[in-house]
């Protein structure tokens, strides 16, 4: 990677404009700019035209996968490290390109950045950058009173070109420029409906993460607007996406299911009004002009959509889109692994990274400050496993815990697919990855997967890896629905990783899966067990001391967990249970309770201090929580023990 800027154009039909969009760049002998066009089926001329232009590298994506997705793909595939978004009808030059990254290299608050576009007249457009949409807004907007008067509409931050660098809350896609090491920290663009949501999504999260959202004059665009979709047979399915899907989608993330539902009440209301309305004026004025028919369309797309599902709305959308063959490229995994002093392990786990065939794959290697040599294994194998075709990332970092050092980790992974795998754990097959995309292909839902991981080179299953309340020799055989993973080797959806906020960094080692599991389950989405692909561990021998000590980080990072993520007579009901549980397994079995005393008393001083944030996933989810945790309720995984050395 270096700091050059790789341009991203996703076309379709798009013959009438993307030879202005790709003379005006102008980039003919730059080794510092790069254009990828990702073409979603063109049927026209675009593809004739594209070839004749060699600083243009295109890629097919094998049908109209929609805007999102494509740009996503253009992303992956870019090998600069700042990434400019660029609409087919819109121009800018090189000159512009430049100033972008240079506002962004100056100021690393800055999250995206976009020029001032003006229309194909010349005359600045102000629509370009926009406020974030609300109710109050959209009644002017759907009722017609924002026509009549134009000033009430709070839609427009910057009514006129500015003069200097100025913060607006979102910005349109059709040119902006972002640091991959953002797209790396938030995630990529929003690939729930395949067009008209992104930009607006991906901005909100921006401004989630303290990120600015900026305009600057030293870099201009035009922008035609809409020469792709005017040329759509699907306008009514587009009005609904734009004015209808996408604030809904904003406002259901981001303000709430009610806000969201006021939305489509408010919607269907002005729509049927106006459908009656324009119905009327049709049989007052039987000739109807062309925009008098497209407002009619829209009105009744809108209507049609705010009393209809929307789930039923969404899958409709997605059929219109070729999203079942999208891309021939397979999903980026990425593999995050975290060390401190554990050289001769890490170079078993490292070599059974090298040996897997899945491509493509990405490796991120965090290390602790090692003083065992560590550090110039891993700068061996970084070149030995590029050389193989593989991305890896290699970094230093404090030693401030697992959670915080798999977050970390996760901010330089670029994947699908986060693989978290412990630095003494390694694959037992080369197919391991291929099967990975194979279990979450299919399934949209499935939010964790969770492996078997054996102990060392026996053939029995780990036991402080086995987190499930079934009988391990029954069971460790055999898929089923879990509530928690195993953190020795756990696959997790980055969208899903990302939307809760990673691993709870309050905690140091231990139940830190649980709390994202808790969060994972009360989201709607499902964690599953998965015998194969197996990982195979090489732990540290374990002493009846060392035993004792891991069971009391249980213990008190257990009752932290359930007192953060549940509402409080069900957290001190739980908190209850488990810890009588675990002090009667600890006397039974390990006879380590003297440890436990001092765990909880840890707890509670944390828990009565007030010393982090609660997050309770409220009664419903507690309950639908529990409703999936009763199946699993059968002998514990404590039974399946294996004789400590």
């Amino acid at each position: 990677m270096s700091n050059g800027v790789s341009i991203i154009i996703v076309t379709w039909n798009s013959q009438d404009v993307i030879d202005d969009c790709l003379s005006g760049l102008a980039v003919n002998g730059r080794n510092d700019i790069e254009i990828i066009i990702l073409d979603n089926g063109s049927t026209d001329d675009t593809l004739d035209i594209i070839s004749s232009y060699r600083s243009a590298r295109l890629i097919k994506t094998g049908g109209n996968v929609g805007f999102a997705p494509a740009c996503n793909e253009g992303i992956r595939q870019a090998k600069f490290d700042f990434i400019l978004l660029l609409n087919p009808d819109a121009r800018m030059d090189a000159a512009g390109v430049l100033a972008l990254r240079q506002c962004l290299e100056i100021d690393p608050t800055v999250g995206a950045v976009a020029p001032v576009v003006k229309k194909s007249d010349g005359t600045y457009d102000p629509f370009k950058a926009r406020n974030f949409p609300d109710l109050f807004s959209a009644v002017l907007r759907h009722s017609g009173i924002g026509v009549l008067f134009p000033r009430l509409v709070r839609e427009i931050p910057l009514p006129d070109t500015p003069k200097v660098r100025t913060e607006v809350p979102y910005v349109c896609g059709c040119a902006v420029m972002v640091p991959r090491a953002v797209f790396k920290r938030v995630g990529y663009l929003d690939e729930t409906v395949p067009m008209y949501y992104e930009d607006l999504e991906f901005c909100a999260r921006l401004n989630k993460s303290g990120l600015k959202v900026v305009v600057t004059p030293l870099a201009e665009a035009s922008h035609i607007g809409g020469s792709s979709s005017s040329k759509s047979l699907r306008r009514p399915l587009l009005y609904t996406m734009e004015d209808g899907v996408a604030p809904w989608l904003f406002y259901k993330q981001y303000k709430g299911r009610v806000y969201a539902g006021l939305f489509r009440f408010l919607i269907a209301i002005f729509s049927a009004l106006r459908v009656l309305g324009l119905g009327l004026i049709s049989k007052v004025s039987p000739r109807q002009g062309a925009t008098l028919l497209e407002q009619k369309a829209k009105a009744r797309a809108l209507l049609k959509w705010s009393i209809s599902s929307h789930a039923n709305t969404v899958s409709k959308i997605k059929e219109h889109f070729d999203s079942s063959e999208k891309f021939a490229t397979q999903p980026l995994i990425s593999v995050l692994i975290h060390n401190k002093n554990r050289r001769d392990k890490l170079d078993i786990c490292l070599r059974s990274v090298a040996a897997c065939t899945y491509r493509p794959l990405e490796v991120v290697i965090l290390d602790a400050h090692s003083t065992d040599g560590s550090v110039d294994l891993i700068k061996d194998w970084t070149t030995r496993l590029t050389r193989g075709g593989l991305s890896v990332v290699f970094r230093d970092c404090d030693d401030a815990g697992v959670p915080v050092s798999r977050n970390i980790a996760a901010r330089f992974a670029s994947g699908d697919i986060l693989l978290f795998i412990d630095n003494d754990a390694e694959f037992t097959t080369p197919s391991a990855l291929s099967q990975l995309s194979k279990l979450f292909e299919g399934q949209p839902d499935l939010g964790i997967i969770s492996f078997r991981v054996l102990l060392r080179d026996s053939n029995e299953i780990d036991p402080f890896n086995w987190v499930y309340r079934r009988n391990a020799r029954q069971w460790n055989n055999r898929p089923f629905e879990a509530v928690c993973f195993s953190g020795a080797a756990c696959a997790i959806r980055a969208e899903v990783y990302r939307k809760f906020g990673g691993f709870w960094e309050a905690l140091s080692y231990s139940r830190e899966e649980e709390e994202l599991s808790i969060a994972c389950i009360a989201g709607g989405w499902r964690i599953r067990y998965e015998p194969a692909p197996a990982f195979r561990h090489w732990p540290s021998h374990r002493d009846s001391s060392g035993v004792a000590r891991r069971r009391a980080m249980e213990l008190e990072n257990g009752l932290l967990v359930l007192w953060r993520r549940f509402p409080v007579p069900i957290a001190m009901a739980m908190m209850t249970v488990r810890w009588l549980t675990m002090s009667w397994r600890a006397l039974r079995m390990e006879h380590c309770f003297r440890p436990l005393v001092g765990a909880t008393a840890s707890a509670v001083t944390r828990i009565a201090a007030g010393s982090f944030e609660r997050k309770p996933i409220g009664w419903w989810n507690s309950i639908r929580y529990w409703l999936r945790h009763i199946p699993d309720r059968s002998r514990s995984g404590y039974e399946c023990k294996v004789l400590q050395e």
